[in-house]
């Protein structure tokens, strides 16, 4: 199953590790791991957009338009139906 991270960005909805409000993002351990993430090229912007969350996944950090709240619920909504299907 995917998740629309929103622009034209989907992901594999196995793929995500943590989805994280951008105003919950200010201590110094996340900054140096976004900073980190940026210098080596794997912290991607989706959209110029007001950025609303950071979706981390096994190999890079994406900077959604979306609200970590409404990433959240595709991601639950994504499960279930996994779940549902045999």
């Amino acid at each position: 199953m995917f998740i629309h991270l929103g622009g034209d960005v989907t992901i594999a909805a196995n793929a995500v590790i943590a989805i994280i409000d951008v105003k919950h993002t200010q201590n110094d351990a996340t900054q140096e791991f976004l900073n980190h993430m940026k210098t080596t090229g794997k912290l991607y912007r989706i959209e110029e957009k007001d950025s609303k969350s950071y979706v981390i996944t096994d190999d890079c950090v994406y900077i959604s338009p979306i609200s970590a709240t409404t990433l959240k619920k595709r991601a639950i909504s994504v499960d279930v139906i996994h779940s549902l299907v045999p």
